[in-house]
């Protein structure tokens, strides 16, 4: 159908124009409050990243699409959270618009005659703002890393979109599109094996064509779509993913069998549709989930998923467009809901697109009933019945981006998600390890350790003990913590747990017996690595070598980086109950603040000067307060002198505590 009759046969519903403006302003009332969000857990090993200003390279470059678009969002506005949000709710909006004008299309394609003539823009429109605002979806677009699920959901979309185009037209060139977006979407995420399939069914069911024309006849077209799978499925096999030994995902998975898996799916598939029509509890973290081992453990939800595998066949191969749609769900989450083990056996952000098939059926089921039951011959409906649809719709959109709002909240900090999950799932004990963390950091070392105490009762759920071992390190009890610390490393050898261990030995005044392990660490190519080298460096006394690790860290370090080091450690400095522990990471937090200060102001020396005295480096605390002095020379008379009373209280061995 060409675009002139797509316009004169469906005059009165909503433009492309329309949706654009109703889909941003839509997406703006439920995701304004999303730019406040924080960077959270995966963000800062997959964004917060030194080569992410360096298109193609770190964590994300396997997803190359992605980690593009990072690399634009760090080039435009650095670390500031509100670009990467933003970046993420466009993302969101175009997917919604796209999949507004391929419901549209479909439904005024031959197949439906003059049924949806009037009525397939607001059809579309009203499945589209219900996907674009449902709660569900706040996963994949408020956190934002999980922009690999939302871009890859845009990209979907639009390669079913070129592919609709190019059976409309027999225009290769829209054919050459779809594979161009499907390629795109492979190296968003590696889940794209089933649109080939998809694009099959679609052909099938919406155009009538045989199997033999859908799949034989057409076989350019769906070998262009095959590209990008074949390529990313390929990569996988070979990289050794599938089978990677503790890993998080493959046949190395120690949570689950593929066996118990694919038991565990047939109860985490109908949850999934629960969550779409009640999506009050969301969680971000469900490792706890029960393996289940028999399929007597889920037998309802093992027949339910069944009963409804049966009724896609069934209704795909009879061509009812229901089918089509419960293929569609099926398909989406084949690659994480199959027989694969994954370590998370569920997501929510794994709904985003497997949503809209659950919003289609409930959208077009009530309008069948509706058609039947109170419009005319000529298809229209009574003024009241639309009054009372529109009123519905509203409530419902309406209820839905509260809930999205409220859900956004959440995600202003770490610590909020981690009690929601522990209120919704108290066994998880991920969860609860990373609260644990959070009071560690807060100074509430006891409380942490009796979280991690509770953690501790589902050891199979915790990656590793590194906050235990922390909490040991807080608490001076060094040898415990040192023996988890080589435990750990011992395991599996990490940079990161060996970084682990470098920072316990370095506190513990140990900095000979730190710098293998500093050195191994280097391997993360991060600032906090190339720090902790220079720091075990210059505790011992090689300067000439610890300025040299501090000029490679200097080519890390963002803006403001030595002048926060240098705040957090006057902070801890000045506070009388500081552990000694804390004290410790301050005067070293100290002395890396000068160190990456080419000309480092009194205030930094000032607060070198403060640290040194508090752990008992009174040599060292009169130098620092020395080199303060001079560079305080322009400063006003009355700086000057409390410096000079500062100096007097160090040459006299006290330290200094803020009145």
């Amino acid at each position: 159908m060409s675009e002139l009759q797509h316009s004169t046969s469906n005059r009165v519903a909503p433009t492309t124009r329309h949706a654009i403006v109703i889909f941003t302003l839509a997406g703006l009332a439920a995701y304004f409050n999303s730019f406040q969000g924080a960077f959270l857990f995966d963000d800062f090993g997959m964004i917060i990243d030194p080569d992410i200003g360096k298109p193609l390279k770190g964590k994300l470059a396997p997803r190359a699409v992605v980690s593009l678009t990072f690399t634009l969002n760090y080039w435009l506005d650095g670390f500031n959270t509100r670009g990467y949000h933003l970046g993420n709710l466009l993302i969101h909006v175009a997917a919604a618009l796209t999949l507004f004008d391929l419901i549209r299309r479909t439904l005024l394609l031959p197949k439906f005659a003059d049924r949806y003539q009037h009525s397939a823009g607001w059809l579309a429109l009203i499945v589209s703002l219900v996907w674009l605002v449902h709660p569900l979806n706040t996963q994949a677009v408020t956190y934002i890393v999980q922009r690999c699920e939302s871009l890859m959901g845009l990209f979907i979309l639009l390669s079913m979109w070129c592919y609709l185009r190019g059976l409309e037209t027999s225009r290769i060139r829209w054919h050459i599109l779809a594979g161009i977006c499907c390629v795109c979407a492979s190296f968003c995420k590696e889940l794209t094996m089933g649109v080939p399939i998809l694009a099959v069914l679609y052909h099938r069911v919406f155009f009538g064509d045989s199997w033999k024309a859908a799949i034989i006849r057409n076989w350019k077209p769906l070998a262009l779509l095959s590209l990008g799978p074949i390529a990313v499925v390929g990569a996988t096999f070979i990289r050794g993913f599938l089978s990677d030994k503790g890993g998080t995902v493959g046949f190395g998975v120690t949570l689950y069998t593929p066996k118990q898996y694919a038991i565990t799916q047939t109860e985490v598939l109908p949850y999934y549709v629960w969550l779409s029509f009640w999506p009050k509890n969301l969680c971000l973290d469900y490792l706890d989930w029960p393996a289940r081992k028999s399929i007597l453990e889920v037998w309802p939800y093992t027949l339910m998923t069944f009963l409804a595998l049966a009724a896609t066949v069934w209704g795909t191969l009879a061509r009812k467009p229901w089918g089509f749609l419960l293929a569609w769900f099926f398909l989406i989450l084949a690659p994480t809901s199959s027989i694969i083990p994954i370590q998370d056996a569920a997501f929510e952000h794994r709904m985003y697109l497997s949503l809209i098939s659950v919003v289609a059926l409930v959208v077009f089921g009530v309008e069948m009933l509706l058609h039947r039951f109170t419009a005319n011959s000529e298809g229209r409906y009574p003024f009241r019945v639309l009054a009372g649809v529109v009123l519905v719709v509203l409530c419902v959109l309406g209820a839905l981006t509260a809930r999205s709002i409220l859900r956004n909240e959440d995600y202003t900090s770490d610590i909020k998600i981690e009690a929601e999950v522990l209120k919704i799932r108290p066994e998880n004990s991920r969860s609860r390890m990373g609260y644990a963390g959070f009071l560690l950091r807060s100074g509430k070392v006891e409380e942490a350790l009796k979280e991690i105490e509770i953690a501790r009762k589902r050891p199979e759920l915790i990656s590793d003990l590194t906050y235990l071992a922390n909490c040991y390190q807080a608490l001076g009890r060094t040898a415990e913590a040192e023996a988890i610390y080589r435990q750990l490393l011992e395991n599996r050898n990490t940079p990161q747990r060996a970084s682990a261990l470098a920072i316990a030995l370095l506190y513990n005044g140990r900095p000979a017996d730190a710098e293998p392990y500093a050195r191994q660490a280097l391997e993360l190519k991060d600032l906090k690595s190339q720090m902790l080298l220079a720091s075990c460096l210059e505790e011992q006394g090689r300067d000439d070598e610890a300025k040299a690790a501090y000029t490679e860290a200097l080519k890390l370090a963002h803006t403001g980086y030595g002048h926060s080091l240098m705040v957090n450690a006057r902070r801890t400095a000045l506070n009388p109950e500081a552990t000694p522990q804390q004290l410790r990471m301050a005067y070293l937090d100290a002395k890396g603040a000068v160190g990456l200060l080419e000309k480092a102001d009194w205030e930094t020396f000032d607060t070198l000067g403060i640290c040194c005295a508090r752990v008992g480096k009174f040599p060292e605390a009169v130098k620092a307060s020395q080199r303060a002095i001079d560079a305080a020379a322009g400063r006003t008379e009355y700086e000057q002198k409390w410096l000079k009373e500062r100096l007097a209280l160090f040459r006299s061995e006290k330290a200094y505590l803020q009145p």
